[in-house]
């Protein structure tokens, strides 16, 4: 469904001329607009967060990943373009759909909560910013989706049919400018691999995707988990409000029976469906993102505990 609907008055079947929309001070105004537009927004971020978990199971289903970077074609791509064009394809999607999610979420917390709250700072820094600073897959691949916005190609393939992350070709591509402690840390770690392996510098491809889709996940857990008692007193006001106003209801036979009329600023009409039960749909958000995430943390402590298995039985 979507967040919003616009309609133009003469696709109504009510007549808004006659209908008296009673009037609103500024903080009535003020409570009203709020509630929606908060609303609106946690409805938004919610989709957000399904759209970056369609382009997973769109990966998933078109390759089957497999720990040791192999990816095999499943019958249901039926791609004609070659596996690696198809490959990038998806991953590019993916990583797009995830920065989207984290900055619409970020936007939230900026324009919606004000920065001097305690709830704005321990997100950021207890979340946003530790995931950032600990989980370098995470740092990587964010960059890389700004890597590919800019006309490159983030996965190398065609190593034993396997693919990965070619940090060697990452770190010269021309006509890009890394974010200089990205930079560093791949150059530190591609010194690192020659050094201790005598290898090719290559950064696993299914652990890292693995790893920055738990990333994203949590992300929008803590996110809930932040918003959740600011959402209830916003819902809270807004109940008090309407209360104290029972006339702001509109009570017809029609479709619009129970939805909350007013004006904006600009004299724009808008309207809520009270029989939307606001506090329910956040908490079915919420249970179905811990429910993900608990799951994807088993998934992923499976990948890591089949990795050192393998590692161990070298």
């Amino acid at each position: 469904m979507n967040t919003e609907t616009h309609i133009l008055k003469e696709d109504l079947d009510i007549d808004l001329e006659k209908m008296k929309i009673p009037n609103l001070n500024e903080d009535e105004r003020l409570i009203i607009e709020s509630y929606v537009e908060i609303t609106r927004h946690i409805k938004e971020i919610e989709k957000l967060f399904n759209i970056f978990r369609c382009n997973l199971k769109i990966i998933l289903n078109h390759y089957t990943l497999y720990n040791n970077d192999t990816i095999k074609r499943n019958k249901i791509c039926t791609f004609e373009e070659d596996d690696y064009v198809v490959i990038n394809t998806l991953v590019i999607n993916f990583l797009s759909s995830g920065k989207t999610l984290v900055e619409s979420i970020e936007n939230f917390m900026k324009s919606v909560i004000n920065p001097e709250l305690r709830i704005y700072n321990d997100f950021k820094c207890k979340c946003i910013n530790r995931i950032y600073d600990t989980i370098f897959s995470y740092r990587l691949l964010i960059r890389l989706r700004d890597f590919s916005q800019h006309g490159h190609l983030p996965i190398s393939g065609n190593y034993n049919g396997g693919y990965c992350f070619d940090l060697n070709r990452i770190i010269t591509t021309p006509h890009f400018n890394h974010n200089k402690k990205i930079e560093e840390e791949m150059i530190k770690l591609e010194k690192e691999i020659y050094e201790k392996f005598k290898g090719y510098p290559r950064i696993c491809f299914t652990k890292s995707i693995s790893e920055f889709n738990l990333c994203i996940i949590e992300i929008y857990v803590e996110f809930l988990n932040a918003i959740e008692n600011f959402f209830y007193d916003v819902l809270q006001k807004v109940n008090l409000l309407l209360n104290q106003r029972p006339d702001l209801i509109y009570k017809s036979t029609d479709r619009f029976n129970n939805h909350v009329f007013y004006k904006d600023c600009n004299g724009f009409i808008h309207c809520f469906d009270l029989q939307d039960n606001s506090k329910k749909m956040f908490l079915e958000f919420k249970e179905k993102a811990m429910k993900i995430f608990d799951y994807e943390k088993s998934a992923m402590k499976e990948l890591n505990d089949s990795i050192k298995f393998k590692k161990n039985s070298v």
